[in-house]
């Protein structure tokens, strides 16, 4: 008689769930043979009337055989494949797939990967890899550049859905906690038909963990950096039946910095941070559901210099005090979302998103008097203000694949988001509806062509047809893809109404500005080599980017840190690269990241003349199972950066174009991770930023995000240690 058998399919590493992992149960004498397909948390059930040989696999993983006895409840451990191609992505998609399978190029910043860092933020996990250009501003944050363009041109997504909250045209990624990333992807290029503006450069999609299977599961964790960061956060999550929840907390602590310690400006500003996420999910066979929702509540300190004051007392006598200007800002960002899938079968989805992002931007200046530690208000109303974005975005999917020949994905998409303050001059609000659709036709197994289409509807500007073609092809051990797509970008509520102001800023937002249109053209080559214990994987990538219209910032030569949007509508944009990439895997424990970025890009007259910057990366992974230690070499040489700004006069009239550059320097950070109980407890060392780099120089006055004739780098050479501790309680 059979009797079930319980499993749970589990990373011997991680110690977290399997998804989707294959199961194959056989008699003795592998006879028949049964699959089974665990579920999203690694839990399947089986009958065997008695003893049965198992074999699991999943992709990432080695293969594994047991054997299994009737009415058993245990767990089946699966060793990762580290030499093994091919991350599980989801952007682009609704069914999940190998990210070599992929039509779309996508790069894949894992757990591991984020844990190698000892990152904390979305920048941190992000800077030093080979597709981005980092850069930060003390005050507006943590930005990064993809194929030479930035700010508006990149779409940031939290599992699929838009995030609001730009100040100066860039999202601080310094403000997105790393606590509850489960991985982040990435694909550069044309992604406007799926995902609409502001994809003109690429999609970063954030994909957030899913609760532990364990019936019970909590993590603590606290980091620390000699450079004054402090850093604590906890996770707990339950599993009953179909069900998880989960929730994170978190409170980070950033000192400042200043080349002088004494001084009470700081370079990069002093500011507190508390975070919160809950996740709520639900999986049926054919059903799934989820509802989350993080926010983090931010404060930043501006401090000014001191300046000396003499106050009367008496008309006879009067005495001297020190004053200071500061700013204090205070940020809450908020995300909810809620998303429905429905699988009637292996091959279509319909998938329902909803959300709402919420930002709130306020500033106070305050008068301090130094020596009584005294602080008022200033008087002047216009120092203080508060700055608000909502935004309600829509989606809904539909994915259908027939006969393994042909894959239509469609969908509706509904943005409208609106501001709120005297910066913004009252209320704003804009709204942007499309229809799109994308086709996949495979004339032969190895051969995919993908059209795709948008139709839009924007309440303010009007809207072109926008449109991609994409072509993959496996030649046996290579993959080839080519892409070739239009998009379209509205200018932001703040690039058209903001005004802002702080000690360094002047920047200010233009009514008039006309929306922009590009073109992207890429293509990308990759392959994978197995010479004996060892196993290569190459990639090669090309790319043009033509944008009209494209909006810049015009700089005031005269006043550091002053601006204004302006459109460059008598010629065009363009930026072109290519990068050559090898990633070496020797047998388990040895992983080297190696490659080159070369970068052009015009400037806003001369469009046919180039000016070529270059980066290059060195990734190093080294692991001792045996003993459970891993060690890590991140090395970064950011080349000479060269970027163009108009400027313009008294009257804000522009009267002309200076070429701005940021010097090239080199940073390396070296870490070792150590695993103890039973994997339960992680210990990270290491030192950050070793050449001790902290400033660049810059061409000028020109740059807005410094106010100077520099731009910042880093903090200098730190320490750091941080410390992971897991629970785990299984049921039974």
């Amino acid at each position: 008689m059979s009797q079930p058998c319980q499993l749970k399919v589990i990373d011997s590493e991680t110690r977290n769930a399997i998804p989707f992992a294959m199961v194959k149960i056989s008699g003795p004498d592998n006879s028949r043979e049964q699959k089974f397909l665990a579920d999203s948390f690694g839990n399947l059930k089986i009958n065997t009337a008695g003893k049965s040989i198992l074999r699991a696999e999943a992709l990432g993983y080695k293969r594994i055989t047991d054997t299994v006895f009737p009415g058993i409840i245990r767990e089946i451990f699966m060793e990762p494949d580290h030499v093994e191609l091919g991350a599980i992505v989801v952007t682009g998609h609704i069914v999940p797939q190998s990210a070599d399978k992929s039509i779309y190029r996508i790069n894949v910043i894992d757990q591991s990967i984020i844990e190698k860092k000892a990152a904390n933020t979305l920048a941190d996990a992000l800077r030093g890899e080979l597709a981005f250009n980092s850069q930060s501003d003390g005050a507006l944050g943590d930005f990064i550049r993809i194929q030479g363009l930035t700010g508006e041109h990149i779409k940031l997504l939290v599992d699929g859905l838009p995030v609001t909250g730009r100040v100066g045209g860039i999202i601080d990624l310094g403000q997105i906690n790393s606590g509850n990333i489960e991985q982040i992807e990435v694909v550069e290029g044309p992604m406007s038909v799926v995902y609409g503006s502001n994809a003109m450069a690429g999609v970063i999609n954030i994909i957030t963990k899913t609760p532990d299977p364990s019936s019970v599961y909590a993590q603590l964790q606290a980091y620390y950096e000699t450079v004054g960061i402090y850093n604590i956060s906890g996770a707990a999550s339950t599993s009953f039946r179909n069900q998880s929840i989960s929730l994170n907390i978190g409170r980070n602590f950033n000192n400042g910095w200043s080349p002088d310690k004494n001084s009470r400006s700081k370079y990069y500003k002093p500011k507190e941070q508390y975070t919160g996420d809950f996740t709520y999910k639900y999986q049926a066979k054919k059903i799934s559901f989820s509802a989350q929702s993080n926010i983090m509540r931010e404060q930043l300190r501006d401090l000014d210099d001191v300046h000396t004051s003499f106050v009367n007392v008496t008309n006879d006598s009067a005495y001297i005090t020190y004053l200071a200007s500061d700013y204090y800002y205070f940020t809450t960002r908020s995300n909810s979302q809620t998303s429905f899938i429905y699988k009637p079968n292996n091959r279509s989805a319909l998938q329902i998103q909803a959300g709402y992002s919420y930002y709130n931007k306020s500033k106070k200046c305050m008068l301090k008097d130094l020596v009584t530690l005294h602080e008022n208000l200033a008087s002047n109303a216009s120092l203080s203000d508060t700055s608000i974005f909502h935004m309600i975005p829509l989606r809904a999917v539909y994915s259908n694949i027939f006969n393994n020949k042909y894959e239509i994905q469609s969908g509706i998409d509904y943005n409208y988001e609106q501001s709120q303050g005297e910066r913004t001059g009252g209320e704003q609000n804009i709204t942007d509806a499309a229809l799109f659709s994308t086709f996949i036709y495979k004339p032969y197994r190895n051969f995919s062509i993908q059209p795709g289409l948008r139709v839009i509807y924007n309440s303010d500007f009007e809207a072109p047809l926008v449109y991609s073609m994409n072509v993959q092809y496996n030649i046996g051990r290579f993959n080839l893809r080519a892409s070739y797509g239009k998009g379209f970008r509205a200018p932001s509520l703040k690039e058209l109404y903001m005004e802002f102001v702080d000690n360094n800023h002047h920047i200010f937002g233009n009514e008039d500005l006309k929306a922009e249109t590009g073109v992207n053209i890429s293509f990308s080559a990759g392959a994978s080599f197995n010479p004996g214990s060892v196993r290569l994987i190459p990639s090669f990538s090309l790319f043009q980017n033509t944008i009209y219209n494209a909006i810049q910032l015009a700089l005031d030569p005269d006043r550091a840190g002053w601006g204004y949007y302006f459109n460059i509508s008598e010629s065009k944009f363009k930026t072109v690269g290519t990068r050559v990439e090898l990633k070496t895997y020797l047998g388990d424990y040895l992983w080297v990241n190696s490659g080159i970025n070369i970068l052009g890009k015009t400037s806003l007259i001369q469009t046919n003349e180039f000016k070529y910057s270059e980066d290059i990366v060195l990734q190093i992974s080294y692991s001792i199972p045996q003993i459970k230690l891993e060690s890590s070499v991140q090395y970064k040489h950011n080349g000479k950066y060269y970027d163009y700004a108009g400027t313009f006069d008294s009257d804000f009239k522009l009267n002309g174009v200076q070429e701005q550059f940021i010097e090239g320097y080199n940073l390396l950070d070296i870490s070792l991770t150590r695993r103890f109980f039973d994997n339960k407890c992680t210990l990270s060392a290491g030192i950050k930023n070793i050449f001790d780099v902290t400033t660049i120089d810059s061409s000028g006055l020109l740059n807005a995000h410094s106010g100077g004739d520099f731009t910042l780098a880093g903090y200098g050479r730190s320490f750091f240690v941080k410390l992971i501790y897991r629970f785990h309680k299984d049921e039974k």
